[in-house]
C-alpha cells in the first residue's frame, strides 16, 4: 500500500511460517499473519526510525533503530520491552543478526562505526565485545548456521571478514580486570574487489559463504 510509511527491513519466523515481522521509518515494528492475511499486531518500538528486525524464537524478536538501541520484545506480553544495549553518541544501529545456535548473543553494526559490536541479552546494557575490523565499515553480518560462535561480515572496502566469538572470552576477562574495551580481531578474511552489501551463510552448505555486490552475487567456498 503506498499510502504506508516505507519498509526498511523484514524477517521470517523460523518457527511459525505464517509470521513475519516488519520494520519501518515510522519508528513502528509490524507484526504479519499470512495466512490470515491480517496484522497480529503493531506496536511503538523505537525513539527513531527502526532499521532492521529479527526473530529468535516463535515469540521472541529483536530490533535496532537509528535512536541508537537493541531492543527485545516478547509477543506474550508486549506491555513491556527490554533496551538490551545502547550505542555511544548515540549512533544509529543499522543491522543486527541473532546467533541461531547461541539465543543469548545478537550482534549488531552502528552508523559510522568499524567493526561489529556482540551484546549477550542476558546482560543487558554491556556490550560482551567489538570485533575488530581493520578500521573496514562492515555492512552486513551473518552468524555460521552449523557454529555458535563464528560470524561472517560483509565490509564496505571489499573485505568478508570471519570471527570466532570464543576468543572474546579472554579479553572480556582482561576488559573486566582493566576497565578496557575488548576487541577481537578476525581470524580469516577473504578479499573481494567490489564493496559487499550482503553476506549470507547458507545452513544447507555451511562450507560455502554468498556475497552480494552491487551487480552480482559471488558464492565461494570457504
Amino acid at each position: 500500500n503506498g499510502a504506508l510509511p516505507p519498509l526498511t527491513s523484514f524477517d521470517w519466523n523460523a518457527l511459525n511460517h505464517h509470521r513475519i515481522g516488519t520494520a519501518s521509518v515510522d519508528t513502528t515494528c509490524t507484526i504479519w499473519n499470512l495466512e490470515k492475511q491480517r496484522i497480529e499486531t503493531q506496536l511503538i518500538a523505537h525513539d527513531k526510525a527502526v532499521l532492521d528486525i529479527a526473530f529468535s524464537q516463535e515469540f521472541l524478536f529483536a530490533s535496532v533503530g537509528a535512536d541508537g538501541s537493541v531492543r527485545l520484545f516478547d509477543l506474550r506480553n508486549l506491555e513491556h520491552s527490554t533496551i538490551i544495549y545502547e550505542s555511544t553518541a548515540p549512533s544509529p544501529l543499522l543491522r543486527l543478526a541473532w546467533n541461531g545456535i547461541n539465543k543469548n548473543h545478537i550482534a549488531t553494526i552502528a552508523m559510522n562505526a568499524p567493526g561489529v559490536i556482540i551484546v549477550d541479552i542476558r546482560r543487558p546494557s554491556v556490550a560482551l565485545a567489538a570485533l575488530s575490523s581493520n578500521d573496514s565499515y562492515v555492512n552486513h553480518v551473518a552468524w555460521a548456521p552449523h557454529s555458535r560462535s563464528h560470524l561472517l561480515g560483509g565490509t564496505s572496502d571489499g573485505m568478508a571478514l570471519f570471527w570466532d566469538v570464543n576468543d572474546t572470552q579472554g579479553l572480556q576477562d582482561d576488559a573486566t580486570a582493566t576497565g578496557t574495551s575488548s576487541r577481537t580481531a578476525p581470524v580469516l578474511a577473504h578479499g573481494c574487489s567490489r564493496e559487499v552489501y550482503q553476506a549470507l551463510w547458507p545452513t544447507s552448505q555451511p562450507d560455502c559463504m554468498a556475497l552480494g555486490f552491487a551487480r552480482q552475487v559471488e558464492v565461494t567456498q570457504i
